[in-house]
């Protein structure tokens, strides 16, 4: 069979011409699988297949390098190949040519689904992810997907001496604290390096989870990030200069209400900004303001609260 035919016949039939197909390999599925037999299960507006065997499809290898002046140059490489025989699961969504982002729509479909297999059969039932591609149902049309490229961001890199030796101090003003605040310091920094390689509202989270474990221990309690950040910048007690009751809104209609918006870039970049004062006032060190500085550029927009 063609990948294509085991989209169900509905799609077409309401007007779907392409679908967004995921691939996964199981593992330690022993032979509970029964090769060229698919077992078909359908959810809301994903089918999943479960079969065993060799899948044939469109690879995009890429191959990207910053030349001297730093642009980003893309090299893609479209090929067919076929996979070794194995175990998997495929997870497929209509495309929704007509919403406003079908990618992030597909994306987020096939995420949540392949959440909920991990839950009920396993996490070893989307073990790896071996391909993605988006086929065509009424016309013989593949398109591959390669992995994220990351555009690099308009900031420019401090790497000067003096900000190596802050770098170094704030580092020695973690390791100084007692092992509780040591402790939640670090994790919040992988929580931090977690969100830069997230966007949207995944990173919004990231970072949300990077704030609160920073500074936020036992407690739901915004009044402390307010209060570091209040004297790092001597500003006056009980005022919120910087947004942080409208991003805990905004967090917590994600969380509470299933919200799902845009998070522009630089509502990420604001929050980066924030987290780093928030990191140099909880250590004691001295405070780069860099949140008032991203907000002096006026692009701070926190909308959904």
């Amino acid at each position: 069979m063609e990948l294509r035919e085991f989209a169900p016949n509905t799609w077409s039939h309401r007007g779907v011409s392409a679908m967004w197909l995921r691939a996964f390999q199981i593992a330690r599925a022993g032979t509970n699988v029964e090769p060229g037999l698919a077992q078909i299960t359908d959810l809301e507006d994903v089918r999943l297949v479960l079969g065993r065997g060799e899948l044939t499809y469109v690879a995009a290898d890429q191959k990207w390098t910053l030349d001297a002046t730093d642009s980003l140059r893309l090299q893609v490489h479209l090929s067919e190949q076929t996979t070794p025989e194995m175990t998997f699961l495929l997870l497929l969504t209509p495309w929704e040519s007509e919403h406003p982002n079908p990618e992030l729509l597909a994306h987020d479909r096939l995420e949540s689904s392949a959440g909920l297999v991990a839950a009920v059969l396993g996490e070893n039932a989307v073990y790896a992810r071996v391909f993605e591609n988006k086929i065509g149902l009424n016309e013989v049309r593949t398109e591959g997907v390669g992995p994220v490229v990351r555009v690099p961001s308009a900031s420019t890199p401090r790497l000067d001496g003096s900000a190596l030796e802050e770098l170094r101090l704030l580092d020695a003003a973690i390791a100084s604290q007692d092992a509780s605040a040591r402790e939640r310091g670090r994790l919040s920094l992988r929580w931090f390096r977690a969100a830069t390689l997230d966007s949207g509202v995944d990173a919004f989270l990231k970072y949300w989870i990077a704030l609160e474990t920073l500074a936020m221990p036992d407690t739901t309690d915004i009044r402390e990030i307010k209060r570091l950040l209040a004297s790092a910048y001597s500003s006056p007690s009980g005022t919120d200069p910087f947004q942080i009751g409208r991003l805990f809104g905004l967090r917590s209609r994600i969380v509470h209400d299933g919200l799902r918006m845009g998070i522009t870039a630089a509502v990420e970049s604001y929050l980066r900004a924030i987290y780093t004062d928030l990191l140099s006032a909880a250590v004691g060190r001295p405070c780069p303001h860099r949140a008032a500085a991203a907000q002096a550029d006026g692009q701070v927009v926190i909308d959904g609260c």
